[in-house]
């Protein structure tokens, strides 16, 4: 645990870094390149943060890190990240967060934009193009407590069957991963006090909702 705390701390400094590079002048190339190491980046600390989390949970050392926070400040860098690799697989990445939904939160941010990157993450790496929507509304609130309900929708563009003929065994292993995604998504909502739910219609829909309170 101790290692992978050290992974993440020097990997969110070097994303820090080609931030700042980005808002430097640049030739066109030069950006490409470092938007490219910017995302491998932030798919290794994905990974490291799903690790550390998973390891936590089943050491049973996980805790919250409550704060106050804003909603949509908390969520911006998150989507503009995932929006990258959204156009990367071919993909349209649209955020909507209803007007009444409660912005000025105490919780713990850093879980909950780990949960909406490894849904949003896990609707983008299904084959084919689509668009995935990530939509937030209050459930219920009182006067000290506010449930949220996030939704993460994906909805396929393309023809189904041009997806699913030729699997490979890469595939294979692309799925796996792609559940897996999934699967540690459902530990850390239970793990915030939350539930998960699947909602696949026919066609080409899935839907992924959770609720957390704040």
């Amino acid at each position: 645990l101790a290692m992978d705390e050290e992974l993440r701390a020097s990997l969110s400094g070097l994303v820090g870094m080609i931030e700042l590079v980005l808002d430097t002048r640049l030739t066109v190339q030069q950006q490409a390149d470092l938007k490219l190491g910017r995302s491998s980046a932030d798919d290794l600390l994905s990974a490291i943060n799903n690790l550390l989390s998973v390891a936590k949970i089943e050491a049973g050392l996980f805790e919250l890190d409550p704060i106050p926070f804003s909603l949509r400040d908390s969520l911006g860098y998150t989507m503009g990240v995932l929006a990258l690799r959204a156009r990367e697989r071919n993909c349209k990445l649209v955020s909507h967060i209803l007007e009444q939904a409660t912005d000025a939160l105490i919780g713990d941010p850093v879980v909950l934009r780990q949960i909406i990157g490894n849904l949003v993450e896990h609707a983008l790496r299904r084959p084919g193009s689509g668009v995935v929507m990530l939509r937030v509304e209050n459930a219920w609130d009182t006067a000290q407590t506010v449930e949220l309900e996030f939704s993460v929708t994906r909805h396929d563009t393309d023809t189904p069957s041009l997806r699913t003929q030729g699997a490979l065994p890469a595939d294979e292993r692309a799925e796996s991963a792609h559940e897996t995604l999934l699967t540690i998504a459902t530990r850390l909502v239970e793990a915030a006090g939350g539930r998960l739910r699947v909602k696949s219609a026919r066609g080409r829909e899935e839907a992924v909702l959770f609720s957390i309170a704040f």
